[in-house]
């Protein structure tokens, strides 16, 4: 196949067909596995599984998005369907008026047999290396500060009854606490991970006229708005008018998936969404985050509600909203941690991958590669000068052996000429 750079490659791929997952991702050898600490090495990495059959959600990114159709509800050819590798679920995906994409299905993410290890080469965790979901459960008392899931939600199936799992704010935030997020300080404090997939992360909400709110954006933008600041978007009832955008049959193809408290509860009858924002206006209610509320006559994209409830996750790919950087898909190529320039990555086929090594100090450092939420990692040596390899070796005898060949036959040939002198002076 032709020879793509990373960034061409996705690019390349926004235009398949979406029917499977990434192939295995596995790294057989790194060849050389040495090279100098000024960088510029290109080594070479073979293995199986370097080019993904189709884009999942960990390798869309908001790249792709830019160049989708906008989904107004009527057109479902504008519409994605993409896999959540972490658990095999498939999500509708769909750019809304806002012009960033959105999951029009609620995350359901989570086992009913055991807890679940996610990672940051899987899922949107930027403070911490791994988080547990823990196991699925349909009974019990709720909690502020310790992750809980719920589910399968009665009357859970397919449609507008496609509900998804809940979840608290803690472990909707992968693991945020009053104490990690005390709700306190500057209006609207965003908790840096969530459990949505790695280059998704959960909306921002806050008050109604807050820019920085996603869930409200999104709202004042399938209404025809031109910013949060008209009159009728400000008043409170304008919201009843605006609420069919939010239905199944809308753009957002909202469910009512009800809530879980002490036991579940509404299903059918309403919706509640987390957002990623703690509620910080006031300090006696630290308690509280920032949540959508939506029913089949009304939509708040502004509310709050104690973080011990069970709510729905939904989850975008930001490419015009505050801090939309942060949450672009994670790199293919990291060195000792660091980000290799996608310039400096070349694709040459399924089973190989070609790198720029940078500079770094001398030593040994992982190569990590990560594709669709896999990551491999291979061993690579930075040394205070390049390798002496053995070509070089034989070079350099060679040239020492010509040297002293030289050396004796000009010695051969002084004692010779010396006495053939002397034979003539006789």
């Amino acid at each position: 196949m032709c020879r793509l750079s990373i960034g061409l490659f996705i690019v390349f791929l926004s235009s398949l067909a979406v029917t499977a997952i990434v192939s295995a991702l596995a790294i057989t050898n790194i060849t050389p596995s040495q090279g100098p600490v000024a960088g510029g090495q290109i080594a070479t990495i073979t293995g199986t599984g370097f080019e993904p059959d189709t884009p999942t959600l960990q390798n869309f990114g908001a790249d792709k998005c830019v160049n989708m159709t906008v989904y107004d509800g009527s057109n479902p050819g504008a519409l994605l369907t993409l896999t959540d590798p972490r658990n095999d679920q498939t999500y509708t995906i769909g750019k809304l008026a806002d012009n960033n994409c959105w999951m029009l299905d609620n995350l359901k993410l989570g086992s009913t047999t055991g807890t679940m290890t996610l990672t940051d080469a899987d899922t949107d965790l930027h403070t911490k290396t791994t988080f547990t979901l823990p196991q699925l459960v349909t009974s019990g008392s709720f909690n502020y500060d310790v992750p809980g899931a719920y589910g399968p939600v009665p009357g859970d199936g397919s449609g507008d009854h496609n509900y998804g799992y809940l979840y608290n704010w803690a472990a909707a935030t992968a693991g945020a606490t009053r104490g990690s997020m005390p709700g306190t300080g500057v209006n609207n404090n965003i908790a840096p991970d969530s459990i949505c997939p790695s280059g998704w992360h959960m909306p921002t909400g806050g008050a109604y006229n807050n820019p920085s709110n996603e869930l409200s954006q999104l709202n004042a933008k399938m209404a025809g708005f031109t910013d949060d600041q008209d009159p009728a978007y400000s008043s409170g009832n304008a919201f009843i008018t605006l609420y069919a955008n939010w239905q199944y049959a809308g753009s957002f193809r909202g469910v009512f998936s009800g809530r879980y408290l002490s036991s579940f509860d509404q299903q059918g009858a309403g919706d509640w969404m987390w957002s990623s924002s703690a509620y910080t206006a006031n300090a006696d209610r630290a308690n509280y985050a920032y949540i959508l509320m939506h029913s089949p006559s009304f939509i708040s994209p502004g509310t709050y509600d104690p973080r011990s409830s069970g709510y729905a996750v939904r989850c975008l790919a930001a490419t015009s909203t505050v801090d939309a950087n942060h949450y672009d898909p994670k790199p293919y190529v990291t060195v000792d941690g660091v980000a290799v320039d996608p310039g400096n990555v070349e694709l040459v086929s399924d089973t190989e991958l070609r790198i720029k090594m940078p500079a770094h100090v001398a030593g040994v450092v992982d190569v990590v590669i990560t594709l669709g939420g896999v990551s491999q990692t291979v061993q690579y040596e930075y040394l205070p000068s390049a390798p002496n390899t053995g070509a070089g070796k034989a070079t350099a005898g060679s040239a020492m052996a010509e040297f002293w060949a030289l050396a004796v036959a000009i010695m051969l040939g002084v004692s010779f000429a010396a006495r053939k002198l002397a034979q003539k002076r006789r």
